[in-house]
């Protein structure tokens, strides 16, 4: 049907790998600053992931904003069993997703339990041992992250009729949803300034990634506010 499938396919790829980028970005660089390179090289190599990741996300949005554009109207072509089968998949990739998160999380609480045993250990060893086990939880992000995305994005290709209904949205729609995208736009444009400002002062590198997902978490919940459950 005009490509729907294969755009959305190329899609949920796309963006599901550019968000990966990121996190194996800040794994990379707190593995960097862990064998002892300075924190401002680290902070140049995860920033070249993230151009990369956000050049991925301009060119996946404007393509897909086209095909919208020339498509604001799909027939649903899934056939039942077709559905079925893709959310026993997205069941999968959740589970698996938030497994590997978990675990993830289960390696850093053991991390630092074995550092409270070893007290006598010298201070660098110890730095070297945070950082690594929170490098590994980062890489066990940049698996589990992605295939949630992933997940998700391929459950709502499937959703014909969402997609009609938001190509096609009341004139009150509109202008919630240009409201929203002008608050997260501030919101992310905010959370960068922030990001710098607060990097370039301490040089905490490692721990100031975290403004981002707050950032995120932030427009989420604009976003369901300004909806007005819709």
């Amino acid at each position: 049907m005009y490509g729907y499938d294969r755009q959305k396919n190329q899609f949920s790829k796309w963006v599901s790998g550019g968000i990966g980028l990121i996190l194996l970005g800040i794994a990379t660089m707190m593995i960097l600053t862990g064998r002892g390179m300075r924190e401002e090289l680290a902070a140049v190599v995860f920033f070249f992931f993230l151009i990369v990741a956000v050049m991925i996300f301009v060119v996946m949005g404007m393509q897909m904003s086209r095909f919208e554009e020339k498509h604001p109207f799909i027939e649903d072509f899934y056939t039942e069993e077709e559905k079925e089968k893709a959310y026993r998949k997205y069941a999968v990739r959740i589970a698996v997703g938030i497994g590997l998160i978990l675990i993830g999380l289960l390696i850093s609480i053991a991390g630092e339990a074995v550092l409270e045993e070893k007290a006598v250990m010298l201070p660098e060893m110890e730095s070297q041992w945070e950082m690594i086990s929170g490098a590994v939880f980062m890489l066990l992000l940049f698996i589990g992250v992605p295939i949630l995305v992933y997940g998700g994005l391929q459950k709502e290709k499937y959703d014909i009729e969402k997609y009609n209904k938001e190509r096609n949205p009341s004139q009150e729609r509109k202008r919630r949803n240009a409201l929203t995208g002008k608050v997260c736009g501030l919101i992310m444009m905010l959370a960068t300034c922030i990001y710098l400002f607060w990097s370039f002062t301490t040089n905490n590198w490692e721990i100031t990634w975290v403004v981002y997902p707050v950032a995120g978490i932030l427009c989420g919940v604009a976003a369901v506010v300004l909806s007005g459950g819709n």
